[in-house]
């Protein structure tokens, strides 16, 4: 069942769900998609009571034998969940009655498990729910689900042994927007740092510059003056007066005009394997 209910929200839930989402999008600077997880979990943990939390993208196969062909892509938990219980945990992730909700449910929301009857039960007998869940003592959870495509879905997850409420589903309803934002902009700038990667990655493979050099070379084709790269890479202007001027002498150049036409022409067939972040 999707839960979405903001007459259960109070003042009091107001001011926690407003300090979640602003922890949600401060993602700035977040390059890998398991420190956008870890940042994720741990910025709605302080929205519900609860030990265990969890965000983890999942790729949604087809059902097999009953059972939903799902593969945990990445993720993290904010708990005391040792590797070796969440490794028992992922490869029998498909077993979890979540699963078949979020398949049957395009759209995003909120999934309880006390909406499932007798599912909530045949969950029960899984050895998912005995190797995991019963070993940790979690009887309860609800999750934000975020459908990220047809066959990908984000989850935030809380997991506790006590049941949860309808004014705690109602503040993680809350949060979808925010989330979902979260995960579009992290993806663009994702996309940028591995495109200023390949950048630079193709300009030191071309001309065969340091790394530093590369940076330097980067942001004169941009039109950074001395000052402004200096601030950029934390260097004195010194050094990059220094970096600039051997720079010159290694491209054959005597000007940033020319030194940023090399960067912007000359390197374009430069072949270079980079894998995306």
């Amino acid at each position: 069942m999707y839960l979405s209910d903001s007459n259960l929200i109070d003042v009091s839930d107001q001011r926690k769900i407003f300090q979640a989402a602003e922890g949600i999008l401060g993602i700035h600077h977040i390059s890998d998609e398991e420190s956008f997880h870890s940042h994720i979990a741990r910025s709605v943990a302080k929205l519900i009571d609860c030990p265990w939390v969890a965000c983890e993208r999942y790729f949604l196969g087809p059902s097999e034998g009953g059972v939903d062909s799902v593969i945990w892509v990445s993720g993290t938990v904010v708990d005391e969940v040792t590797s070796e219980m969440y490794d028992t945990f992922k490869p029998m992730v498909g077993q979890h009655a979540f699963f078949s909700e979020v398949r049957d449910q395009p759209k995003d929301g909120v999934i309880t498990m006390d909406a499932f009857g007798k599912r909530a039960v045949q969950f029960e007998q899984t050895g998912l729910y005995h190797d995991f869940y019963r070993k940790l003592n979690i009887t309860d959870q609800v999750s934000l689900a975020i459908r990220l495509d047809e066959r990908e879905a984000l989850m935030v997850t809380f997991s506790r042994e006590t049941p949860f409420s309808k004014s705690e589903t109602a503040r993680l309803a809350c949060l979808q927007p925010y989330v979902r934002a979260a995960w579009s902009n992290w993806k663009v700038s994702s996309r940028t740092q591995h495109e200023e990667l390949l950048d630079m990655k193709r300009l030191q493979a071309y001309f065969g510059l340091s790394k530093r050099r590369a940076q330097v070379l980067r942001l004169i084709a941009k039109g950074l003056s001395n000052a402004q790269i200096s601030n950029q890479l934390g260097l004195t202007e010194a050094t990059v007066r220094k970096h600039i001027q051997l720079l010159f002498k290694q491209l054959g150049v005597t000007n940033r005009h020319a030194a940023a036409m090399q960067a912007l022409n000359d390197s374009e067939g430069a072949d270079v394997q980079v894998q995306p972040a």
